[in-house]
């Protein structure tokens, strides 16, 4: 039999250690992709003119708009929980895979509480470390957690003598939380958040790289690239030209572009530059010569 046990130490996504970790390889990964638009010598395939670059802050609002948070989240959740089964192997003695992750809940709103994340444990370890307890220690966390104060009611007993006379089957996922913050009292340990969220934050980037919607991703950059595109028709027609007649890749990036224009803008600069309609033809035999009207 299994019961399910919210761990206690579990800092949630609001303002905290994991979400600043996230929030680091975002900005990095936001960083490192307008760099490689500014070097031709070292980034010769991603090479982008001044007036076509995308600036980290573009990128970083792409990454905000194209990242599945509520999968990061859970991904890292469920990495917390595993991270936290081997701290406890190591400081509470329970056997490897004795924690397991079951769920994390989040808040509407971040005003009263943050994220929850609950694990699977066997029924028979949650009792061995309750029946190992020291009573002082349990008496005095399920009075700090359950006492109630201003601003806070408690819906649990804070007497150790109510919970030692209920059935421990019965206890629910907060009493078994506990329970384990007892455990970890009792046997003195240090608090295993700041372990199991280094262990998390080590895989910040892997979060970033699976959680993106990459297609999603480069089809905003082509659409950022077209406004400045756009930009740069608008402001010197004639440099834009030249730079689209020998870089072929940017024709996509051209018709969003010049869907951006108002028409007299378009209609001159597609005469100026031999272009009709925003239709293209290129001949196999001369790639990289301009193209021409069809």
């Amino acid at each position: 039999m299994n019961v399910v046990v919210n761990l206690p130490f579990f800092p949630g996504f609001y303002c905290s250690s994991l979400s600043g970790a996230l929030d680091h390889a975002e900005t990095m990964e936001a960083e490192n992709s307008a760099e490689k638009e500014e070097s031709a010598e070292y980034y010769p395939e991603t090479y982008q003119p001044e007036e076509l670059r995308l600036s980290a802050a573009d990128y970083q609002k792409i990454l905000f708009d194209c990242m599945d948070y509520g999968g990061a989240h859970r991904s890292m959740a469920a990495d917390y929980v595993a991270a936290f089964d081997q701290w406890a192997t190591e400081n509470l003695e329970t056997p490897a895979g004795t924690f397991t992750f079951e769920s994390m809940d989040s808040p509407r709103e971040y005003n009263f509480r943050t994220d929850r994340v609950y694990a699977t444990v066997p029924l028979a370890a949650m009792e061995s470390l309750y029946r190992s307890l020291d009573l002082e220690k349990l008496a005095a966390v399920i009075a700090e957690r359950h006492s109630s104060r201003s601003g806070f009611i408690s819906f649990y007993p804070d007497d150790v003598d109510e919970w030692q006379g209920k059935e421990f089957a019965e206890f629910d996922h907060n009493e078994m939380g506990t329970i384990l913050c007892a455990a970890i009292a009792s046997r003195e340990a240090e608090n295993p958040d700041e372990t199991c969220c280094y262990a998390v934050d080590e895989s910040s980037y892997e979060y970033v790289d699976k959680w993106c919607d990459w297609q999603k991703f480069e089809s905003a950059v082509r659409e950022k690239r077209a406004e400045k595109l756009a930009a740069w028709i608008d402001a010197d027609s004639d440099a834009a030209a030249r730079y689209v007649a020998h870089h072929a890749e940017t024709l996509t990036v051209l018709e969003l572009a010049l869907a951006e224009l108002d028409t007299e803008t378009r209609t001159a600069w597609e005469a100026s530059a031999g272009i009709i309609a925003a239709r293209f033809y290129r001949c196999p035999f001369t790639p990289d010569m301009f193209p021409e009207a069809r």
